[in-house]
């Protein structure tokens, strides 16, 4: 009884012992599966493209932005080929801990090798771009001494060009180097840490169509250095832009302009077209995306006859006696007066109840409408801002848009002041006095309009009440294909005019 009592007890035992091992062993093989899953089903992208990153290699092919042209097709801004020379920067860590090699490194690329520690130090993408601005010549010579510097990568690249500087500035715009903020922002539409982006002008404003889509080159590692070519994504550039822009026109008036500070601003009226857009000064884009000009020419902004203010769309100023068509034709559509209507000047308007005339250059005697117009009489157009009133000035101002942004396809354009009762009272807790509309009857007090808002405001009186919406691009494409995409005009208001 005691042996198989004994005997029972070894096979219990065993029976636990042999339930353990097979536990273990289901809880390896589980192991075994769960990290199997994770490799291949959760993280296996992750590892393919590790495993990937052995055998192939990436080249990225820089895509050409696009090319920006007057209405004839005269070149405005186009590209210019160059090289680029990039070195990763964990390559580059190594290097600056070798003086005499960085010194050498930076002897063959033409630059200090302060530059680089600089570059290394601001730089945040894996790969430093050392220069993008090398010449053909310059790589010749480089790829000569090519095995001195094995860990760079040299790519082809464009950089941008502006032909006619100053005289088209503000309207070209200029390209900045992307910022961290704006990478981490754009990355998901093909944004690499090395793009230069268009920040004002025709280069903001349509960035996205200029830009293009860059491509790609992988090859096959073969074995120390040889590779062979696996797969070629070619890389697809930016549209072309047709501006409404006259380049002829563009340049006599930067002509006729350039050594004073005011803007010019022609417009087609049956279609909104802007034929020339000047403002002086100016400023030339081209000095952005050259090499050290800045550190060269601290000063440059700060200049006098430098600005980066595009007067025609970003000044603000009192029109003065060209207001006073807007404030005739709101007269004459109130009938208050008439083209036949006479108001005598006698070279001082004098307002019931206010001790101080309103002076006129001189006294017109008897004029028309016409005629006010013709010698800019103020004594006519106070007395026909006065009989309109303020009210009739505000509605107008409303109905013709004269109150509101032009909405012209540029960026940073400001609105205008058209000052009323409650304008006034909101800015500055005054109420509203008669002078105040004389004032404004003339073009001046509180009145602040930008140079295209007027032109717009005739453009319309002179197509009859017809307005249509400043633009600037007419149409857009791909050269490759030569199929382009026409904008057409957009009308924005039409009124009945008299």
């Amino acid at each position: 009884m005691k042996k198989y009592s004994q005997k029972q007890t070894l096979n219990q035992r065993f029976q636990q012992r042999l339930l353990i091992i097979f536990l273990l062993v289901c809880l390896v093989f589980a192991t075994f599966i769960g990290t199997l899953f994770n490799l291949q089903i959760i993280q296996g992208e992750h590892y393919l493209e590790l495993s990937l990153g052995n055998v192939l290699t990436y080249d990225r092919i820089t895509a050409p932005r696009g090319n920006i042209y007057d209405r004839y097709g005269n070149t405005l801004v186009t590209n210019k080929s160059v090289y680029q020379v990039y070195m990763r920067k964990s390559v580059l860590r190594t290097l600056m801990q070798d003086e005499k090699r960085l010194q050498e490194t930076a002897s063959l690329l033409n630059i200090s090798s302060d530059e680089i520690k600089e570059k290394y130090e601001t730089e945040y993408a894996t790969e430093i771009l050392l220069r993008n601005d090398l010449s053909f010549e310059e790589l010749a010579v480089l790829e000569e001494k090519r095995h001195l510097l094995p860990e760079i990568t040299v790519q082809r690249g464009f950089l941008r060009h502006y032909p006619h500087g100053k005289a088209v500035g503000h309207i070209t715009g200029h390209l900045s180097r992307i910022t961290r903020e704006e990478y981490e922002r754009l990355q998901e539409e093909g944004y690499t840490p090395h793009c230069w982006i268009g920040k004002t002008g025709i280069e903001g404003q349509y960035e996205r169509r200029l830009k293009g889509v860059d491509g790609e080159e992988i090859y096959l590692r073969r074995g120390g250095d040889s590779r062979q070519s696996w797969q070629f994504n070619p890389a697809r550039p930016g549209d072309s832009l047709y501006l409404t822009l006259s380049l002829p026109l563009q340049k006599k008036a930067w002509d006729l302009l350039k050594e004073d500070k005011g803007s010019v601003v022609v417009l087609d009226i049956q279609s909104g077209d802007v034929l020339a857009m000047v403002s002086s000064p100016s400023f030339n884009p081209e000095a952005f995306v050259t090499r050290h000009f800045f550190r060269d020419n601290p000063d440059y902004l700060q200049r006098e006859d430098v600005s980066m203010l595009n007067k025609a769309i970003q000044g603000r100023y009192a029109p003065g006696s060209i207001f006073k068509v807007f404030s005739g034709l709101v007269a004459l559509e109130e009938n208050v007066i008439s083209t036949d209507s006479t108001i005598r000047c006698t070279g001082a308007y004098y307002f019931p109840g206010w001790r101080v005339p309103f002076p006129c250059e001189r006294a017109h005697g008897s004029i028309n409408i016409e005629q006010a117009l013709q010698y800019s009489c103020n004594y006519f157009f106070y007395e026909a801002g006065r009989r309109a009133g303020i009210q009739s000035l505000s509605d107008w101002a409303e109905l013709t848009g004269m109150d509101v942004k032009s909405r012209i396809d540029l960026p940073f354009e400001r609105d205008s002041t058209f000052p009323t009762p409650a304008w006034k009272f909101r800015a500055l807790g005054e109420g509203w006095f008669p002078a105040n509309t004389l004032h404004l009857s003339i073009g001046q007090g509180y009145l602040s309009v930008t140079p295209l808002q007027m032109v717009s405001l005739f453009s319309m009186v002179a197509a009859g009440g017809t307005e249509y919406r400043p633009r600037l691009l007419k149409r857009y494409g791909t050269p490759d294909n030569d199929r382009y995409v026409s904008r057409e005009p957009e009308q924005v208001r039409s009124i009945n005019l008299s």
